[in-house]
């Protein structure tokens, strides 16, 4: 090693000219994981919109749906109110259901003789 001051400084370009060489050789390696990532990135966002767009039609869907219930339960219930004075006039206000299930009556075991 030299000891004067120009060695030194010698010395430490000589270590920085080394080490700019290594960093040159990743380079190449680190710009292709960069195209990689870049590339998974767009189509992360790609489907991130396609699933954006596929929520709201289906949001939509839902709100359609929501009103054809509501539509549906006020209908019946303009039904009910026309029915059911008929159905009271009919006598038919306090008859059991023909719907209503009637359990059986318990069969008696037989008699020992």
């Amino acid at each position: 090693m030299d000891e004067t001051p120009g060695g030194e400084g010698r010395e430490r370009v000589g270590r920085w000219i080394e080490e700019g060489k290594e960093l040159l050789e990743l380079l190449p390696g680190l710009l292709d994981q960069h195209a990689g990532l870049r590339g998974r990135a767009e189509a992360a966002e790609q489907e991130c919109e396609k699933l954006h767009q596929e929520l709201a039609k289906l949001r939509l869907e839902n709100q359609q749906y929501r009103t054809e219930r509501d539509e549906l339960a006020e209908t019946f219930k303009r039904m009910t109110e026309v029915v059911q004075p008929v159905s009271e006039k009919l006598g038919g206000g306090s008859k059991a259901s023909p719907f209503a299930h009637q359990r059986p009556a318990a069969a008696k075991p037989p008699e020992p003789t």
